[in-house]
């Protein structure tokens, strides 16, 4: 390629053609015949030769001498202060990626401000990292007696989750189930949490006769406490049976078989089902097992196969059709075999 077609080539490519237009233009003009990739070589190294800037392009200049508008200046002033690209995005609403650009472009020691902010990001991470460690590594808060027989009194008496006994507590859940699960072997004399004792009054309206109100109540509470015995740790064995009979069993049933009040027997019936301790799943699946195996044994008679349903079935048309005829019969002859079979 000569100086000429060189020429010819910029100022066509400058003018917005295309290459595949340029070359035809050069083999109707010129009459050599060039390629698209061809052409693109050839004019690519006489650029080169010439040390020509492409085009739309202009010759590189440090970033002191070339005057940048104000927003460009504010970018590059808070990249070389060590601002992070996050950073000059919140300050200048610009693109994450166009900002990054602009820095790359602009900036000559950009990789090495980049590098110094990760450096400083690691340091102060690592530092909270070891802030975290120390929080959680400090000394548990041991339980005191009164806090274990709080959680008993919460867990046993009012039905509360561990989620609801923890942050009563202000413990956490973990703690709060592995202390209740450790402490039932050794339960202590459960004592209401913040209880304050009611004081009951009986205003009695004057009445001919005298009527003993501590007898009535007397009786009333030798009733209630036939049954109070809700203290006494439920077992794995008193657990399994009450999965396996408790929808058998009437309520005086139930009172005398586990010596509870039936409201204890319930809760305990409800807390088992909805639950997801481990436990208690095992619990379910035996109870589930012993449940199945009864129904087995009073079932009925096994299922007929296939081939004797059929065999039922024809024997049943077989007497329908019988049947049928015995009608037909009766109805031409007047005479009903029935009532004939009834007057022998």
């Amino acid at each position: 390629m000569d100086e000429e077609l060189y020429e010819y080539v910029r100022v066509r490519k400058a003018g917005g053609m295309y290459w595949g237009e340029i070359a035809r233009s050069i083999s109707l003009n010129f009459g050599k015949t060039y390629s698209v990739s061809s052409l693109k070589g050839a004019f690519s190294e006489y650029r080169k030769k010439k040390q020509e800037v492409p085009l739309g392009k202009t010759a590189p200049k440090s970033i002191n001498e070339i005057d940048l508008p104000e927003p460009l200046l504010t970018i590059v002033d808070m990249r070389r202060q060590n601002a992070t690209y996050k950073q000059i995005v919140e300050a200048t609403g610009l693109p994450y990626k166009d900002v990054r650009s602009l820095c790359e472009t602009l900036i000559p020691e950009n990789n090495a401000i980049s590098l110094e902010n990760k450096a400083r990001y690691q340091r102060e991470q690592t530092k909270v990292n070891n802030m975290v460690k120390k929080a959680k590594t400090k000394k548990m808060k041991r339980w005191s007696d009164e806090e274990v027989k709080n959680l008993i009194y919460l867990r046993e008496r009012d039905g509360a989750t561990f989620e609801e006994i923890a942050t009563i507590l202000k413990r956490s859940v973990s703690s709060v189930s592995q202390k209740y699960y450790l402490s039932r072997d050794n339960e202590p004399d459960i004592i209401p949490f913040e209880e304050v004792p009611e004081t009951t009054t009986v205003v009695v309206e004057p009445v001919e006769e005298p009527v003993v109100l501590e007898t009535l109540v007397l009786e009333e509470e030798e009733v209630e406490k036939e049954y109070e015995n809700t203290r006494c740790r439920w077992t794995y064995q008193d657990e399994l049976d009450v999965l396996c009979n408790f929808y058998d069993l009437s309520v005086d049933e139930a009172r005398e078989r586990y010596k509870r009040p039936y409201y204890a027997i319930a809760r305990r019936m409800e807390q088992i089902n909805d639950t997801t301790e481990p436990h208690h799943a095992s619990l379910l699946m035996e109870a589930a097992r012993i449940i199945e195996a009864r129904k087995a044994e009073v079932s009925e008679d096994p299922p007929m196969s296939r081939r004797e349903r059929r065999r039922m079935a024809r024997i049943e048309r077989k007497a329908a059709t019988v049947q049928k005829r015995l009608d037909r019969l009766s109805t031409r002859y007047g005479v009903r075999f029935e009532e004939a079979k009834d007057g022998e």
